[in-house]
């Protein structure tokens, strides 16, 4: 440090010391796999916790679209390593998420922007891909570019934003109504038979965001979506 201090003279170097703690080295595993430290917090509707915690900020988009995809019925970020062998050394992999579609499993990777896996990271994937097969589970890689150019990720993205409004709790009460009288039913029909105004399609979104209607977000956000479902109890029973 300088020996002087706003101009005036100090007889010694002025040194603070402060307390320091040791550091946490970041676990990693032998196929690259980032550091498992929670970088943000999503609140999930199907997860099995109110909150699951995310390893990258991107990762975020994924998770609002596994909530919004109809065919999920749950996923979790807190995943478990698989153990594999590989080059003749026993190792483990955590993939960033398990995704449960009722009729199979997934074990899915995200690559940030930019990062191409050498061949060798592709053998590697390759040998997580047989060990997750020999465990009746379905491996992906998925890339950033990947995902964020989903088409789907829009109507995601806007289902998760209404999840902030209020909503008439005699709402799904209606909806279960229009439901039982014909189904497959179009948003359209149902926002117009209740009055067609912005209030209630913001409110039929945030049901959707939660549960109570289930859309095939494949043919994007307008009046002719189709409704695939209707749950009364939603997402969080």
């Amino acid at each position: 440090m300088r020996k002087h201090c706003i101009g005036i003279a100090s007889a010694s170097n002025w040194s603070p010391k402060f307390k320091t703690s040791k550091a946490c080295k970041p676990r990693s595993d032998k196929l690259g796999s980032t550091s498992p430290n929670i970088k943000s917090w999503f609140p999930t509707v199907k997860g099995a916790e109110r909150m699951e915690g995310l390893r990258h900020y991107f990762h975020k988009h994924m998770a609002m679209l596994l909530d919004a995809r109809p065919d999920v019925d749950s996923w979790t970020a807190q995943t478990t390593p698989i153990k594999l062998e590989l080059y003749g050394e026993p190792v483990e992999f955590k993939p960033d998420f398990i995704i449960d579609e009722g009729h199979r499993k997934r074990a899915i990777r995200l690559l940030r922007s930019g990062v191409t896996p050498s061949e060798r990271g592709r053998e590697r994937h390759g040998a997580v891909a047989r060990a997750y097969r020999e465990a009746d589970c379905h491996f992906d890689v998925i890339t950033e570019e990947e995902l964020l150019s989903d088409v789907r990720l829009p109507i995601a993205r806007a289902l998760f934003v209404n999840r902030l409004r209020d909503w008439n709790q005699e709402m799904p009460g209606k909806l279960a109504d229009a439901w039982s009288h014909r189904c497959p039913i179009a948003l359209g029909e149902i926002h117009r038979s209740l009055g067609g105004d912005a209030v209630s399609w913001n409110q039929l979104l945030c049901l959707a965001a939660f549960g109570y209607l289930r859309l095939d977000i494949n043919t994007g956000l307008n009046a002719g979506m189709a409704v695939l479902g209707f749950d009364v109890l939603g997402y969080r029973p």
